[in-house]
């Protein structure tokens, strides 16, 4: 059985939970919900709102030019994100026989099956196989 997170009561499934759609939108009406009055705050100027917010979450957005399949590429931010959102130059993440061209990473979670093509590190993110292609450029969104 899910449990929720403390703050919105967001759904945290555990492995033998069948996931619902209505599930998905109850947690995404809430998530709107939250940013919408982020986004009044701002547009209103409500100071108790923003400073609530402010420095909860940063966004570094950023794109690094593939060197290599069989080299692995270090991608320095100065600081280990969260997560780690990334995509080829066609803004797509493909997932092929060999790897994928981007996806989702998380701290302790590689994207990947077997060998990852790209993974978390202590000051940014490495890349590898078809995600450090010496003819592409990838475009990422690191959270902190």
């Amino acid at each position: 059985m899910a449990g929720y997170t403390p703050n919105y009561g967001l759904h945290q499934w555990v492995p033998e939970d069948d996931f619902l759609r209505t599930d998905f939108n109850q947690d995404f009406a809430k998530i709107d919900a939250a940013l919408k009055q982020i986004a009044d705050a701002a547009e209103t100027g409500d100071n108790e709102i923003l400073a609530a917010v402010e420095g909860k979450c940063g966004i570094v957005a950023g794109r690094y030019t593939g060197s290599g399949e069989n080299l692995t590429k270090n991608i320095d931010l100065g600081f280990q994100p969260v997560a780690v959102l990334m995509e080829c130059q066609w803004g797509t993440r493909t997932a092929i026989s060999a790897g994928a061209y981007g996806g989702l990473a998380i701290r302790g979670s590689s994207v990947g099956a077997g060998s990852p093509t790209f993974y978390i590190t202590s000051n940014g993110f490495a890349v590898k196989g078809v995600s450090n292609r010496n003819d592409m450029y990838y475009l990422y969104l690191a959270f902190h």
